[in-house]
């Protein structure tokens, strides 16, 4: 990359982080340049890649610094509180212009060096290989329960056929739905899952990685397409999902995250997410047992790995919060907080399999009262679930400032919001199947959608770890505008079907079936 002539001091220099233009728009952190600082060799040391946090009055940024390999934080740290990392008589980490910034002095809060290398342990490989062995082991120890003789070759033929990439893609790639009954539920469950990772390809970004944030934020006051982005109530896309239920695909998809990423080589804007997975790997067992919401949030497996699975265990009340934190990791997060759109999922899932007459009375062919009661009272159902929607939309705009003394809108908001929406959400189900859905049903029941919600779930969990592993491998911010957050969604979504499609075929499906096949035998032994 260099040439001879080039001094080793030139190339430490040249990969310091410097600042750039946009400081108002948000473009405060400067991360330098981190292959070309370790990629610099002397006879005695190598380049290494800090980052010094620092604060400086509204501002909270970090600046990368190339420093000899024989320094630790410790020794970034003290160069940069006492001013030594400096070049003749010029700061190599001086303040933001005061002409931006009303207070000039500078405060250190915290160095950190980012490793040269990065080898996987033990937990690594076990993580990665577990899973598909205790699975299979504890599948083959129920089929044979209370059967003492050897194996039936119809049971290994059974669990090999489940395995079978013919059965597996067969069942996915199917436009049919099982039954003929509740066909609208994929294309809710597929609008759902693209509400949610557009939400996130916006989201995630912003919390570390943009260099206009505050052009962004001005544009999602002016654009109304924003509403599926970070504009709009993005959040209830997940308690859509909820109503809907989900499958225990996540294990495996934890030992991915736990496994896996970390291995990469990181870039600077991974930092503030490598805290997160290293916690990820060490209390991987609270997402394996449901239980992650029974650690301390400064120990929880954060957003990347932790997925909404601990209410299964409904009896389970046992919060633990750390007494400084935030809405994210003490609301956002927590599952308990989506339990109402969760239980009514369950409510209206027993009472679809129970109920022997509909929900909205059924048409009858002759124009007399009743029927035109019926209409009038399926009219006004959706008329006053639209406009459900539409109040909780509004308000999300409304109510998007935390005012400095309690509200009591914003307390019923954020009480009520996840609660109406499911109820929303259950009312359009019902209505479409009693056949009350007009072109809605339609649109929603369109074999187009099965295959995609057959490999959802997949989808929902892997989608993050593609956004994460986008963001960490960048070496400079991204910049907003609509079409780079375009073709980043349109990325995201492809790569993450393609992936969902791979493991709900490998691992998701198989089991399914290993499940079923047992519990027929067990019926035919009985």
């Amino acid at each position: 990359m260099f040439t001879v002539s080039q001094r080793l001091d030139h190339i430490l220099y040249d990969a310091f982080g410097k600042q750039g233009s946009g400081i108002i728009e948000g473009n405060v952190n400067q991360p330098g340049m981190m292959q070309q600082c370790r990629s610099a060799h002397g006879p005695t040391f190598s380049g290494q890649y800090c980052q010094v946090f620092i604060s400086q009055g509204m501002y909270m940024y970090f600046v990368g610094v190339c420093v000899p390999d024989s320094c630790g934080e410790k020794d970034v740290q003290n160069l940069a509180l006492h001013g030594k990392l400096q070049l003749g008589q010029m700061s190599l980490i001086p303040p933001l212009p005061h002409i931006l910034v009303n207070q000039s002095a500078q405060e250190v809060t915290m160095t950190h060096c980012l490793l040269n290398t990065l080898t996987p342990d033990t937990s690594d490989i076990i993580c990665m290989s577990v899973y598909d062995w205790t699975s299979t082991l504890s599948t083959l120890l129920y089929s044979t329960k209370n059967t003492p003789q050897c194996f039936p070759r119809s049971c290994l033929y059974q669990g090999l056929q489940a395995f079978s990439l013919q059965t597996t893609t067969k069942g996915v790639l199917s436009t049919s739905v099982p039954g003929g009954g509740y066909a609208s539920l994929n294309g809710i469950r597929v609008l759902s899952l693209f509400w949610i990772m557009s939400g996130h390809t916006t989201q995630i970004p912003i919390l570390s990685s943009l260099d206009n944030i505050n052009s962004l934020l001005n544009t999602v006051e002016s654009n109304i397409l924003h509403v599926f982005t970070i504009g709009g109530p993005v959040f209830l896309g997940v308690d859509t999902f909820l109503v809907l239920g989900v499958q225990p695909l996540h294990l495996f998809i934890t030992c991915l995250a736990t496994g896996i990423l970390p291995l990469f080589q990181w870039e600077p804007f991974w930092f503030p997410d490598l805290e997160n997975f290293m916690d990820c790997k060490k209390y991987w067992w609270a997402n394996a047992v449901f239980v992650s919401n029974l650690i301390q949030v400064s120990q929880i497996v954060r957003h990347k790995c932790h997925f909404q699975l601990m209410l299964y265990l409904l009896c389970v009340f046992v919060f633990f919060f750390s007494s400084v934190g935030n809405y994210a990791f003490q609301y956002y997060h927590k599952p308990h907080t989506r339990y109402g759109p969760f239980l009514l999922g369950i409510l209206t899932g027993l009472y679809l399999g129970k109920r022997k007459n509909p929900f909205i009375k059924k048409k009858v062919t002759t124009f007399d009262q009743n029927n035109s009661k019926t209409i009038w009272q399926a009219a006004l159902g959706w008329f006053f679930c639209l406009s459900l929607l539409a109040v909780l939309f509004g308000l999300s705009y409304l109510l998007v400032e935390s005012p400095p003394y309690p509200s009591v809108p914003h307390a019923l908001y954020q009480g009520l919001h996840r609660h109406l929406w499911a109820l929303a959400v259950i009312w359009i189900i019902l209505a479409c199947e009693d056949g009350y859905g007009g072109f809605i049903k339609s649109f929603l029941s369109m074999g187009f959608w099965v295959p995609l919600s057959n490999i959802s779930f997949a989808c929902y969990l892997i989608h993050p770890m593609f956004i994460i592993l986008y963001l960490a491998l960048l070496q400079t911010p991204i910049h907003y505008t609509e079409i780079n957050f375009l073709y980043l969604f349109l990325g995201v979504l492809m790569l993450s079907v393609i992936l969902s499609y791979i493991l709900t075929v490998l691992v998701e499906k198989p089991f399914v079936l290993l499940k079923w096949s047992c519990k027929r035998m067990d019926v035919r032994k009985q």
